[in-house]
């Protein structure tokens, strides 16, 4: 594979994690190479000769000197996303800038671990890929050291994880806890087995009673409460594998709910899973191997195909694939009309059993004799589940000209 960078936001801290063919596995990085400490903060200080720095170094500077020239405590990135302004030595500065400018540094890190200077691809993972973090990282794409740069959701992080794993680990399923000190979520990875090829799912549910209140909670206490919740868990779900993150899980509070977890089962805890599934997704898009397609919320959810004839033989023309990320899947293609106006388009679900067919007339295209009419298709997801078709008369040379018609359709699943 490619040298790759995996990036997780949070809404606290940033974690990256470096991947190449030479590795079995990503590599999470820490400012510091003596170091252990991967969660770093949005904090970005400028240094008294023009360097910015980031993370816990930003923060020293920031304790020492208050009246430093600073933004702390998520302001950055949070900001960049609303598409506020921050005050930068007097005057109101896009937030994307002084957050264009953390990742750059934090990119970096790759530079100072392993001598890369630039990667080919950099995965962001988000909890959600919502379009606040599609507008924000397209505009600051082009900054970024790498030759391409995707977003990829939680959900799909652990997903291409968790699978990359040993099949004895994830065999049985797998269930993720995510606690961040206030909120706990729960993902459950299924694999549909009787389709081919396998569908991976994630599910997520939220723990009832795990919420803004639990600061009050004694370790007792929640160490109770969590081991009755994830009994819960266990007795809808069945799992061979447990992955507990986020920083709600530092300490020693967990005494019975440990027991709990490990009852027959294998339990992982850490804070990188998504950092280190993102580097993996990349690997997969390079030609890992894998026996599975990935349908999560933000992927699209069936095949848009065409019936066409290519060398006299029939075939389907597959414009979008089911299980793309909606905001990148798009396709294109030129074809001749057999006669008439019309164009046929397949919706296919992903396992293939469902169908549907849509018929498309294109009105006012001139009449021209069988075989003299060629148009090209532009295709696009606007969502999951909606997809646009832009189609442009491109008429047959000098013999039929084209008219310069254009037209738009939208369709639904």
């Amino acid at each position: 594979m490619n040298p790759c960078l995996g990036i997780d936001l949070n809404d606290k801290y940033v974690q990256i994690s470096y991947m190449d063919s030479t590795m079995e596995e990503p590599s999470t990085l820490s400012p510091s190479p003596d170091s252990k400490v991967y969660l770093i903060p949005y904090d970005i200080a400028r240094t008294a000769d023009g360097r910015w720095v980031i993370g816990y170094e930003a923060s020293r500077m920031i304790k020492e000197d208050s009246e430093s020239l600073s933004f702390k405590d998520n302001d950055i990135y949070a900001s960049a996303l609303r598409g506020e302004k921050l005050t930068l030595e007097g005057v109101a500065t896009d937030a994307r800038i002084p957050f264009s400018i953390f990742l750059q540094n934090l990119c970096t890190l790759g530079r100072v671990t392993y001598g890369i200077d630039k990667v080919s691809r950099i995965v962001i993972t988000v909890p959600v890929v919502s379009r606040e973090v599609l507008f924000l990282f397209n505009s600051i794409e082009k900054d970024l050291p790498a030759g391409e740069v995707m977003l990829r959701d939680h959900k799909e992080s652990f997903a291409c994880f968790a699978l990359s794993q040993p099949v004895n680990i994830w065999r049985n399923g797998v269930v993720l806890f995510d606690f961040d000190g206030v909120d706990m979520s729960v993902l459950y990875l299924q694999r549909n087995e009787r389709v081919r090829p396998v569908v991976a799912v994630v599910k997520e549910d939220r723990i009832p009673g795990f919420g803004k209140k639990l600061f009050s909670k004694k370790p007792e206490t929640l160490d109770r409460d969590f081991n009755e919740a994830a009994r819960g868990v266990f007795e809808k779900f069945g799992a061979g594998a447990v992955y507990l993150v986020g920083e709600g899980f530092d300490g020693d509070w967990m005494n019975e709910s440990i027991k709990t977890l490990c009852e027959g089962r294998r339990v992982f805890k850490g804070q990188n899973l998504y950092t280190k599934g993102a580097c993996i997704c990349s690997s997969y898009l390079d030609g890992r191997e894998k026996d599975f397609v990935y349908l999560g919320d933000s992927k699209t959810g069936a095949n848009l195909c065409m019936n066409v004839t290519d060398r006299g033989n029939p075939r389907s023309f597959v414009l979008l694939s089911a299980g793309e990320n909606w905001y990148e899947a798009e396709g294109s293609a030129e074809v001749i009309l057999e006669e008439g106006n019309t164009l046929d388009f397949m919706l296919i679900s992903p396992d293939g059993k469902d169908t549907r067919r849509e018929k498309i007339e294109l009105d006012g295209l001139p009449v021209r004799p069988p075989r003299t009419g060629r148009v090209s298709i532009d295709a696009r997801a606007l969502s999951e589940r909606r997809f646009t078709l832009s189609i442009k008369d491109l008429g047959f040379g000098e013999f039929y000209p084209t008219s310069g018609m254009e037209w738009d359709f939208e369709i639904t699943l």
